[in-house]
């Protein structure tokens, strides 16, 4: 059935609801839609065309129930689509992305799936290529995601996370941010 519903565009007419959506409506709204994404590759190219992605992440940055929502997208697989989302387009939309996965990187389930769907080249490549703002945001993401995990540190310290986080500790302003994210981190 999600399928036949995607056929006939059904994905169209959710992404135009979901932002109007509030409570329960919202979270039927997510279901329905991650169900015939999941089940419709041409519901996929949907969602990409018509603002879906940024519509998902601005509910997952906004929501007042962060991780139940970001259980509801690991539970139903669509954490692909977030971490894709922060590997093309433009910095602003690839720092959303990025945002909405260090909260979800705080789930021991979340980070695993992030880790598995191929999440530390997507950060590790913003973080060397972003403007400041972006690189400030895929450091600490990259470091609520990565760092409580050993195998995983010793991943991301292989392909060239620790000069990085040394240059935000360089930075002239003691009050700066990313002095407290690579502070942090090491």
């Amino acid at each position: 059935m999600a399928f036949e519903m995607g056929e006939h565009g059904v994905a169209h007419s959710l992404i135009r609801l979901l932002p109007r959506a509030e409570g329960n409506m919202q979270k039927v709204l997510i279901e329905c839609l991650l169900a015939v994404v999941s089940f419709c590759d041409t519901s996929t190219t949907v969602v990409a065309a018509n603002g879906g992605l940024e519509i998902i992440i601005c509910l997952l940055n906004t929501c007042n129930t962060d991780v139940r929502f970001g259980m509801e997208l690991v539970r139903l697989g669509a954490l692909c689509f977030i971490v894709e989302a922060s590997g093309v387009g433009s910095m602003i939309s690839r720092g959303s992305a990025c945002q909405s996965i260090r909260l979800l990187g705080v789930s021991r389930e979340a980070r695993h799936t992030l880790v598995e769907l191929g999440v530390i080249p997507v950060l590790m490549e913003l973080f060397h290529i972003g403007d400041t703002a972006a690189k400030l945001v895929a450091g600490n993401t990259l470091g609520v995601v990565v760092w409580s995990n050993v195998d995983y540190i010793r991943h991301v310290v292989e392909v060239g996370a620790i000069p990085l986080y040394a240059e935000l500790l360089q930075g002239s302003d003691p009050n700066d941010f990313g002095k407290e994210i690579a502070k942090e981190v090491f």
